[in-house]
C-alpha cells in the first residue's frame, strides 16, 4: 500500500519492517519583492539585549600598563609570612582607613615585647617567625628534630605593575646578602614531633617574655608554622664538644700538676657550674622542669667579660621534653617518652620502665629534683670530659649503673677518675645533687658552689 509520505515494505516475522522515505522536494525561489520585511531593531532595545561590560573608573596617577597576563611568581622557601600577609589584608579591608590609621598610630605601643612583657602560662601562645630563611648545613640530630644553620632571606612581593616576566629559574633566584642574618632552625624529622615542636615553641615563647630569659637560655626567634620549626639565634658550640676538646688536649698534654683538676680548668669549672645552677634555678622560678639536661642541651655563647675564666657563657637549650608546673593548671604534665630520654644523665627515678616492653612501666614525671640530679651528672661529665658509666663493658651494664645512683663513685673508676677525688672540689660541689635521697634545694647548692669558688674549706 503506498503513503504520500512513505513507503512500509513487508519483512519477514521477528525483523522491523523497513521505511522507505521520499526524496524532499526543492521549494520554489520566490521574488525578492515578495520576501519577508526584516525586523527592524531600535538602538535602546539593541543596547539592553547586548552584554557590555560596566566601564571602571582608572586615577589619573596610577602608573597603569597595557594589559598584560598576570606576574609568575618567583617560588621561595617562606616561612608563615604568606599567610600573616593574606590574613592582614583581609583585616584591612575589612576596617576603615580612619580607624586603620588609628591603629597605626598606637601599634607601638599597643604590642608588647617579648622581653619586657610577663605571660601566664595559659593565656602563652607561641610567637611566629614570618621571615623567609633558606637552610644550608645541618647543626646536629636528636630524637625529634634536626637543627640546621639557615640564612634569612629578605623577601620581596611581586609588583602589579611591572611588566610580566617568565617564572624565574633556580639558577637565577637572589641569593642571601653576606650580610644577612644567620639562624638555627630546628624541624621535626618525624610526624609524631609536630606536636613536640609546637609545645617546646610555646614554652620558649612564655620563657623568653621574663626577665633575663636572654642569660639563661637560648635565644628564642619564633615558630615557623608552615613547617613546625623553631627558629633560635645560632650558638654552634655545645658544652659536650667543648669538653670533648678539652679531654683530648688533657690525654695529649698529660701533666701531674693538673691532673686532680677538670679537663677544662678549675677556675672555669666553678665559672660554668654557679652559671648552670643559677641558670637552673630561674628556671624553677618560672616553673619549667627541663627534663632532658645533659652536656649536648647546654650551649656555650662567647662572654663579653674579660674576666670570664670559661671564655663563654652557658645556655640551656632543647626544651622538647620540658612541661611548666603552673598553679591554675588542672592538667598533670605527662611521662616522658623513653626515646626522649637520655639514660646517662637521668635521675634513677625515672628509669622504672626505660629499657622494658611493657608499656604500663613508662618512666616517672620529671620533677625539679630530677633536674637537680641531671645538672649534677652534667657537671661531673664537664670534670672529666665524658660519661661517669664510660668503663661500663656495654648498654646492659651502662644502664645497671644508672639505675644504681651513682655518678660520682662510678667516675672515680675511669681514666680521669683523679679529677672527682672524694674531697676535692668537683666532689665537694655536686656531692649533695646526685644523691637518691635528700638532695640539695638550689639555693643550698648556689651557696656551698658559693664556698667552692672562694675556697672556702670543706
Amino acid at each position: 500500500m503506498a503513503s504520500s509520505e512513505q513507503d512500509v515494505q513487508p519483512t519477514p516475522h521477528g525483523m522491523e519492517p523497513t521505511i522507505k522515505r521520499q526524496p524532499l522536494q526543492p521549494l520554489p525561489v520566490a521574488p525578492l519583492n515578495k520576501r519577508p520585511t526584516p525586523i527592524q531593531i531600535s538602538s535602546s532595545a539593541a543596547s539592553s539585549l547586548c552584554f557590555r561590560p560596566k566601564a571602571v573608573p582608572i586615577s589619573s596617577s596610577e602608573n597603569v600598563s597595557a594589559f598584560t597576563p598576570p606576574d609568575t611568581p618567583v617560588a621561595s622557601r617562606t616561612g608563615s609570612g604568606a599567610m600573616a600577609d593574606e590574613l592582614k589584608a583581609s583585616a584591612s579591608a575589612a576596617v576603615p582607613d580612619s580607624e586603620m590609621q588609628h591603629r597605626s598610630a598606637g601599634e607601638a605601643e599597643e604590642k608588647p615585647s617579648i622581653e619586657s612583657s610577663k605571660l601566664s602560662w595559659e593565656e602563652t601562645t607561641p610567637t611566629l617567625y614570618t621571615s623567609s630563611y633558606t637552610l644550608t648545613t645541618v647543626y646536629g640530630r636528636g630524637a625529634w628534630s634536626t637543627v640546621y644553620r639557615a640564612v634569612e632571606t629578605p623577601e620581596s612581593p611581586p609588583s602589579l605593575s611591572s611588566p610580566l616576566t617568565p617564572p624565574t629559574s633556580p639558577s637565577q633566584l637572589p641569593r642571601p646578602s653576606p650580610d644577612a642574618r644567620i639562624l638555627a632552625v630546628k624541624t621535626p624529622i618525624r610526624r609524631d614531633a609536630h606536636s613536640v615542636l609546637s609545645h617546646e615553641a610555646r614554652i620558649l615563647t612564655y620563657l623568653s617574655a621574663a626577665p633575663l630569659a636572654s642569660a639563661h637560655i637560648v635565644q628564642f626567634l619564633g615558630f615557623d608554622a608552615a613547617t613546625n620549626s623553631i627558629v633560635m639565634a645560632p650558638e654552634t658550640l655545645t658544652l659536650e664538644a667543648y669538653a670533648r676538646a678539652a679531654l683530648k688536649a688533657a690525654r695529649e698534654n698529660f701533666t701531674t700538676r693538673t691532673m686532680f683538676d677538670p679537663v677544662i680548668g678549675m677556675a672555669a669549672w666553678k665559672e660554668l657550674a654557679l652559671g648552670l645552677v643559677r641558670g637552673l634555678n630561674w628556671l624553677q622560678s618560672k616553673g619549667c622542669v627541663h627534663g632532658d639536661i645533659k652536656l649536648a642541651n647546654i650551649l656555650l655563647s662567647p662572654s663579653p667579660s674579660p674576666a670570664s675564666e670559661l671564655g663563654h657563657h652557658a645556655l640551656y637549650v632543647d626544651f622538647s621534653s620540658s612541661h611548666i608546673l603552673s598553679p591554675s593548671s588542672t592538667t598533670p604534665p605527662s611521662a616522658l617518652p623513653h626515646d626522649a630520654i637520655t639514660p646517662a644523665f637521668t635521675a634513677p627515678e625515672l628509669l622504672t620502665g626505660y629499657g622494658k616492653a611493657d608499656p604500663s612501666t613508662s618512666p616517672s614525671v620529671a620533677t625539679f629534683a630530677t633536674d637537680v640530679f641531671s645538672l649534677g651528672v652534667t657537671l661531673i661529665a664537664a670534670a672529666i670530659g665524658e660519661s661517669p658509666y664510660e668503663s661500663a663493658r656495654g648498654e646492659m651494664q651502662r644502664l645497671a649503673m644508672v639505675r644504681e645512683g651513682k655518678p660520682l663513685a662510678f667516675a672515680r673508676g675511669t681514666e680521669q677518675g683523679t679529677r672527682v677525688m672524694k674531697g676535692r672540689e668537683v666532689e665537694r660541689g655536686v656531692e649533695g645533687a646526685v644523691r637518691r635521697e635528700g638532695r640539695w634545694g638550689l639555693g643550698e647548692w648556689v651557696a656551698v658552689l658559693e664556698g667552692v669558688r672562694h675556697g672556702a674549706p670543706p
